[in-house]
């Protein structure tokens, strides 16, 4: 490829980069939309603006290169200049990023380091601007193609003295966080690093400022994590703060006292926690608050693998064999169903939510309400009401039935597991994609209350709610408590057009209702058309593979908890 065409790919590459920041900055401002106060959120935001208008610079400095012109000399003078000093700042600004994240946690500021973090930041903008007027690193011949200077070279070194400097202030601060953070934070020296060392051998590509960019994401995927999980524990321990604050001052009104602790009182109050669900509680935090609640008795038990707590729901109806028991799902669908699994009497147990997995789909049913099974002492002190359920022959859901589509996305978020050092969802987003590329239709039988449908599915969908794997939305207003489910059925998607399906589901289009074959069934069977055994997703879970699937509604079967002061008829 030819100079011109490396420049014009150079170009695309940093507008697509800038395109990838510009998403992060709206994602930045709405999880973050209550907290501009935060040193640390005013830095990353400063951040991503950064990167932006750097890339942005890059851009047109590179498709003006080797075009005379005075227009486009002024252009790219300007670009390549901002690019670099923008470059030689960014360090700086992740430095304070680092230093505000540690004194929010109680650490005090080292001064020395910022010290030093100054002094580097000076000389390097003051190399970089005598560099404009005497050519010790780079100026521009009259065609406008980029001539190096003869310190061209130690501007590389000057600007890898930054990565090792960003590398001692995560070490100084290095007990402020848990592992994931220091990775996540890591990477904004590690990724630079790496895509130097081939900005050396592809000098006319960006590779440089991909790098950035990707180190950008990481970021910024760690700290909306990091948010969404402190909301949770400060909603858990005090649901004072946001943002329960409002719901509890303007809707909470508890009934007598007296009453309230009778009610604790006749029943077991049994908490079963996954730790490794997408944010896990943590159990101290979990103690402090269950023992601000007057008059209950509570226990607390923890799941050591995965699966384990249908085991735990057993043992726990043998242990305490009378009375009504409350267990509370502390995790995501997954944890739900495995104790939903486990019940054997399903009289005397009352199933609570408390979501703290990546995701809980079921809940979505209560639109708008969502935020209070966040809430504790709610789930204490709500009441049970009769909602439908999912028996299959190979096991129970809360949720949905799925094939097609989703069961390869659940096997693969457990095969990029190992990525969540990079942010929690990491290996769900990684799923979606792998399952977007790789995922093919299979012939299918599908009979739906006697109605037989046959051919090649993509996705095949039975749901008690109205929302898959977090963001796919199949249906806005699902009963819970009619007796029968909802169906979905895509012919013949694969690849880039499941990407349109998929996001046409997380956007709620229109278009849903025409892409699939929709209605409303009690029963359904699944058989492939050569009989061979399948796999099925039952809400993130999958039981095996077998060659045939039936599922039925149990209408009002479950005992299921809706939190204090909700108002829900279904």
């Amino acid at each position: 490829m030819n100079l011109g065409g490396l420049n014009s790919l150079g170009g695309a590459l940093d507008g697509w980069a800038v395109f990838a920041c510009l998403i992060m900055l709206a994602v930045l401002l709405y999880n973050f939309r209550d907290s501009y106060s935060s040193a640390s959120t005013r830095c990353l935001i400063i951040l991503d603006i950064m990167c932006i208008i750097a890339l942005w610079g890059d851009r047109h400095a590179v498709t003006c290169m080797g075009t005379a012109g005075t227009k486009h000399t002024w252009m790219l003078v300007a670009g390549t200049y901002l690019t670099y000093l923008i470059y030689f700042i960014m360090p700086w600004f992740t430095n304070m990023y680092i230093r505000a994240l540690a004194m929010e946690k109680g650490k005090k500021p080292i001064h020395w380091l910022q010290g030093l973090w100054n002094t580097v930041a000076v000389l390097q903008i003051l190399m970089l601007t005598f560099s404009q007027f005497y050519h010790y690193f780079y100026y521009f011949d009259s065609d406008n193609n980029l001539i190096q200077g003869p310190y061209f070279e130690h501007m590389r070194v000057v600007r890898m003295i930054t990565l090792p400097l960003v590398v001692m202030t995560v070490y100084a601060y290095r007990k402020c966080f848990d592992l994931s953070q220091n990775l996540t934070l890591m990477t904004y020296a590690v990724f630079p690093a790496i895509g130097l060392c081939f900005q050396l051998m592809i000098p006319t590509l960006p590779v440089l400022n991909l790098s950035v960019v990707v180190s950008m994401g990481v970021m910024v995927i760690n700290a909306v994590e990091i948010k969404s999980g402190n909301r949770s524990e400060d909603t858990l321990i005090n649901p004072g703060t946001e943002p329960a604050k409002e719901i509890l001052r303007e809707t909470y009104r508890a009934e007598d006292e007296g009453a309230v602790i009778e009610r604790r009182l006749s029943r077991k109050h049994i908490f079963i926690i996954n730790p490794q669900s997408g944010r896990a509680v943590d159990l101290s935090l979990l103690r402090r608050a269950l023992n601000q609640v007057e008059g209950l008795e509570y226990y607390v038990f923890t799941s050591s693998v995965p699966g384990e707590e249908t085991e735990l729901t057993h043992k726990i109806q043998h242990y305490f064999s009378e009375g009504i028991i409350r267990i509370y799902c502390c995790g995501g669908s997954g944890t739900v169903r495995n104790v939903l699994e486990g019940i054997e009497d399903f009289s005397r147990i009352e199933l609570a939510v408390y979501p703290c997995g990546m995701t809980n789909d079921f809940l979505k049913v209560f639109k708008g309400s969502e935020e209070m099974f966040k809430d504790i002492r709610r789930l204490i002190d709500g009441q049970a009401k009769k909602i439908d359920y999912i028996r299959t022959n190979h096991g129970l859901a809360l949720n949905t039935l799925s094939g097609g589509f989703d069961p390869r996305i659940v096997e693969n978020i457990e095969k990029y597991r190992d990525f969540k050092i990079l942010g929690k969802m990491m290996p769900y987003f990684m799923a979606i994609f792998a399952s977007i590329v790789f995922s093919r239709p299979k012939g299918y039988e599908v009979i739906l209350d006697g109605l037989r449908k046959r051919g090649d599915f993509s996705e095949i969908y039975f749901g008690n709610g109205g929302v898959l794997g977090g963001s796919m939305h199949f249906f806005e207003n699902p009963d819970v408590r009619d007796g029968r489910a909802e169906y979905a059925l895509l012919r013949g998607h694969r690849g880039i057009r499941m990407l349109e399906v998929a996001t046409a589901l997380a956007r709620r289009s229109p278009k849903v209702p025409k892409i699939f074959e929709m209605g409303r069934s009690a029963k359904v069977i699944i058989r492939k058309e050569d009989n061979s055994p399948f796999k099925m997703n039952l809400d993130g879970e999958i039981p095996g593979e077998f060659p045939e699937w039936t599922a039925e509604i149990v209408s009002k079967g479950l005992n299921f908890v809706i939190p204090e002061g909700m108002k829900y008829e279904g």
